[in-house]
Parts: C-alpha cells; sequence; structure tokens
C-alpha cells in the first residue's frame, strides 16, 4: 500500500498544508477554497466546534463560547501541562491542538480522496530561545499529536529551510540565500546555498551554513502596541487604596498576549479584579477592564488593535473603535506611533538574521537573495529594515503564506515519495 504523504505548516496565526501526489507537490484546499485557513479553534456552548474563518466569525458575532488563537505558542509550556476550561469543563491543549491538526487533516484528505498517514512538519528554529530542554519538549509534544491523530510515520524540517525549498525551484544559477521567515510567534532565519540542481539531493546539510531564531513575532507587535498605546484606556499603570499602589502590570501583559487571554477567564481572577476596583483611582478605567473579564471581550480588544496594526501598513493613521464595550470609545493612532512601539522588536530581528550571517561565516555583501516569509514581513517598517540591513542583495517575496508548506512538501517528496 502506498502511504498518503503531506507536509503541514502549523502557524501561530495561520496553518497550511501541502500533499503529495503522482511526485508532485500541491497545496491542499482547507477553508473555503483558501490553502490558508487561520490557526483558531472555537467551542461552542451549544457542543459543536468550529475552525479558522468560521471560528473567527462566531466570535465576532457574540456567540456564546470558547475562543482559542496562537495555540503554538503554547507548545513546550507550562500551560500545556494545566490545560484550560472550555465551556465549564477542563480540556488539554494537547487536545485542543489536536482538534485543529484532526480538522485539516480530514480536509485534506477529502481532496486527496485517500488517507494522509506520512507527513513532514515545519518547526521554528526554537520553540523557546535558550532553552534546549523546552525546545525538545514542544517537538515531541508537536508529534504526539500528529500520531493521535493517524500519523503513522512523522518527521521535521526547520521552517525557513522549507521556505528556501520552496523558492529555489525558480532559480536560474546558484544563489547564496538569506531565508528570513517571521510569523506570528517566531522569527527563523538560514543561511543555505540554493539551486534547482541542488533541489535534486535528499540530504542538504552541507549547503545549510547556519540557522538561528527567536521566539518573537507579529503577536509581540501587536502586544506591545496593546500595551503602550491602548491598555491605559483599561487602567494600565493605574494605582489603588491609600497608599496608591500600582496595579499588577501581569493582568495588562496577559490581556495583550493572544496566547493567554483566556487565562484571565475565571472566578479568582475576576474577584481580585473586583476587589481592586473598589479601590482604584480611575474607576472609569479599570471598569473597562473588569467588563472585559466578565464578558470574556479580551480578544476583542487584540482584534481592534490587529486589525489597526494592518491598517497602519498603508495609512499614515488610523481610528480603532472600541464599540463593543458598555463604556464605549474611539481612539486615533498613527503610522509614526506604531513604528516606534515596535522599534525596539524590528532591532532585536534584525539582531538574529545579522547573528545567522555571521554564524556563516560570510559578510552581508556577499549574499545574492533574501528571501521574506511570513505574514509579518509584510509590516513595512519591517521589510525596510531588512532591506537597509541587507541593501546588496535581491529581495524574493512570493507566496509568504504558502511558501514554507510548499517547501515542505518538497522535503517529503525527496523522504518519502
Amino acid at each position: 500500500m502506498s502511504k498518503g504523504i503531506c507536509a503541514i505548516d502549523f502557524g501561530t496565526s495561520n496553518t497550511v498544508m501541502a500533499c503529495v501526489q503522482d511526485n508532485a507537490v500541491r497545496l491542499a484546499e482547507l477553508e473555503q477554497q483558501h490553502a490558508v485557513i487561520p490557526s483558531t479553534v472555537f467551542y461552542s456552548s451549544e457542543g459543536e466546534t468550529a475552525f479558522g474563518r468560521q471560528a473567527i466569525e462566531l466570535f465576532k458575532d457574540g456567540e456564546e463560547g470558547r475562543f482559542m488563537r496562537s495555540l503554538k505558542r503554547i507548545l513546550g509550556t507550562r500551560l500545556m501541562g494545566q490545560g484550560t476550561s472550555v465551556n465549564g469543563r477542563q480540556k488539554k491543549y494537547e487536545t485542543i491542538i489536536a482538534d485543529f491538526l484532526a480538522h485539516t487533516k480530514r480536509q485534506a484528505e477529502r481532496q486527496q480522496q485517500s488517507d494522509l498517514d506520512t507527513v513532514v512538519m515545519g518547526r521554528p528554529v526554537f520553540f523557546k530561545d535558550g532553552d534546549e530542554e523546552t525546545d525538545q519538549r514542544a517537538q515531541n509534544e508537536l508529534e504526539r499529536i500528529a500520531k493521535s491523530i493517524g500519523f503513522k510515520e512523522v518527521s521535521f524540517q526547520f521552517e525557513p529551510i522549507a521556505a528556501s525549498f520552496a523558492h529555489e525551484q525558480q532559480l536560474a544559477q546558484e544563489n547564496l540565500a538569506l531565508v528570513v521567515d517571521i510569523g506570528g510567534g517566531t522569527s527563523d532565519f538560514t543561511v543555505m546555498r540554493l539551486s534547482k540542481a541542488k533541489s535534486q539531493n535528499l540530504d542538504r546539510r552541507k549547503d545549510v551554513l547556519a540557522n538561528t531564531g527567536t521566539r518573537i513575532g507579529g503577536n509581540d507587535f501587536d502586544k506591545k502596541f496593546c500595551l503602550s498605546t491602548f491598555m491605559a484606556a483599561f487602567g494600565f499603570g493605574g494605582t489603588y487604596g491609600a497608599k496608591n499602589l500600582p496595579l499588577p502590570n501581569l493582568l495588562f501583559y496577559t490581556m495583550s498576549e493572544w496566547s493567554e487571554i483566556h487565562t484571565l477567564y475565571n472566578r479568582q481572577v475576576l474577584d481580585q479584579a473586583r476587589s481592586f476596583q473598589r479601590e482604584v483611582k480611575d474607576k472609569q478605567a479599570f471598569g473597562r477592564f473588569v467588563a472585559l473579564l466578565e464578558e470574556e471581550n479580551g480578544h476583542k480588544v487584540l482584534d481592534r488593535v490587529e486589525h489597526a496594526k494592518i491598517a497602519l501598513s498603508d495609512a499614515s493613521e488610523t481610528e480603532v473603535d472600541f464599540d463593543f464595550l458598555d463604556d464605549a470609545f474611539q481612539t486615533q493612532v498613527t503610522q509614526a506611533e506604531l513604528n516606534q512601539r515596535i522599534q525596539e522588536i524590528v532591532d532585536k530581528i534584525i539582531a538574529c538574521s545579522q547573528k545567522c550571517v555571521q554564524l556563516a561565516g560570510i559578510k552581508a555583501a556577499d549574499l545574492d537573495l533574501v528571501i521574506l516569509t511570513g505574514g509579518t514581513t509584510e509590516n513595512p517598517h519591517l521589510r525596510r529594515s531588512v532591506i537597509e540591513a541587507y541593501p546588496n542583495a535581491t529581495l524574493s517575496e512570493s507566496g509568504k503564506l504558502a511558501s514554507v508548506a510548499t517547501g515542505l512538501g518538497f522535503d517529503a517528496l525527496r523522504k518519502y515519495a
């Protein structure tokens, strides 16, 4: 019996699958004729489960239930062992991730009209910076999840290397390339020799000159922007009591992190917040925060922040409307303000890429090609910073959201077909 071979780019923000059939690689349509599905899950209070765009729409429409996003950032962390409450019942994060990946697998199998039992999964260079134990635990958890949904053979490939495999199919001659892969949760870099001839080789280890990565991505842009620009309107930086003690920063940091917001939705946190509310100096601002907890609307704040970030890619300013609050308000934000807020994060990303070039034993001027992949590379400030760091290299930006999955598919073709 022949193997059913596929590849999965399970991303913090989006997921893409590629299938190998008849010695060719093609992307699977995972949702409404889209190859890209948002990595989101919605468990309705009625017991139904929705994924991707449908999950987002149900959440935005105010359907009762639990909305989950940025699940990849939980792999390897302490949260994996804790699980979370979903509509009053405890649910393990392994099960939640498995539900999502099993859905994408079923969608691909319907198109293939056959079972898929062999997979190459993408992974960041580091799930967590400087922590080999956590990094290995995260990969082990992902492998265990893949096998739990029916994959018998599971292997892994670094995401930036996979992206390079997709791009080298179009090269006319050998290039020394830097892959810049910036997703929602991680930034990963590879310096590699690429050519169409080399793409036929099963063992590419000698072509990879260096890899680096950091647990920074588009979610961190959202978090920084949310904390520094919007959270003051919800009480961040405020004080309470006769001694003017500061409100705990952790409440606001957690409310600004996609993968952790749901940890605030419990009776203990709500009771703590209400106790602060009785003594807080700015009752209007912190009252909005308490309302977020009561209505479990934290994700809606980050949704507005993310849309503002995206709008500022093309506009010099935009209005953000928090109309879902009883105490609704609007605020104007500018592109210059966003760029200032994320500058430190951009600098860290560029520094990590430069470390990769240094480890490869080359200079920036030696690079022929810089490959941009991942949705966060759409940010114009980050994109400009990459170009300024590597001015002599040709820029390749094709298929930003699908190139990793495509490259993983080529890897699966070499390994298993």
